[in-house]
């Protein structure tokens, strides 16, 4: 079997592999595509003078981004107020995932409003409304959290509103394409965006 020396198929792959690769801060799944496996990184969750740094336990999974959003993480833990000792990696991992999610916002928010739907250097309007795209957004996460699609009944429940405006709605998605469904099977609710072109739950 041939020894790999890059960190994919190398030195990061038990790691990667025992998180599932999956970044522990963001979610990104590396199994579901190869353009996501190729974001693959992965993060120290200790810093340079302790010990247990190299130890893998002290490693996780994260994809580039967030293994660099917040690069001065370590700088300034002092004024921060952070410690390290004592905590476990899932402890660490919570301790520092604020600071990188506060940067991907950042950054999301500026790709919203520079960079989304995009034709030849024009801005255009997303394929949806607002309204619209939160129903979206909401379908893809629960799907994703649950491992199944939403019944109109969780989105009556989340968006407070009466079943036949949930009922509408649906049929509104599946006829402009952003949605389908299989006939004659509950839960088959499937979102057809990319995962990248779909609003952040909450958010615009």
């Amino acid at each position: 079997m041939p020894q790999f020396t890059d960190s994919l198929r190398g030195y990061a792959f038990l790691v990667n592999e025992r998180d599932q690769f999956r970044c522990v801060y963001c979610g990104l799944d590396g199994s579901r595509s190869f353009e996501a496996w190729l974001s693959l990184s992965w993060d120290h969750l200790l810093p340079k003078d302790d010990f247990l740094r190299d130890d893998p336990e002290f490693i996780v999974t994260a994809c580039m981004f967030c293994n660099v959003a917040d690069n001065q993480y370590f700088a300034k833990a002092a004024e921060r107020g952070l410690s390290f000792t004592s905590k476990t990696p899932e402890q660490l991992v919570d301790q520092r995932r604020p600071f990188v999610m506060t940067t991907r916002s950042a950054y999301r928010e500026f790709w919203d409003a520079k960079v989304r739907f995009r034709d030849h250097g024009k801005l255009l309007e997303p394929p949806f409304t607002k309204v619209q795209g939160q129903y979206l957004a909401f379908i893809a996460d629960y799907t994703e959290m649950n491992g199944r699609p939403p019944a109109e009944a969780d989105m009556q429940w989340y968006f407070s509103v009466t079943p036949p405006s949930v009922h509408n709605m649906i049929l509104t998605l599946e006829r402009r394409g952003l949605i389908r469904r299989t006939p004659g099977r509950a839960r088959s609710i499937e979102v057809l965006l990319p995962r990248d072109q779909i609003p952040w739950l909450g958010g615009a």
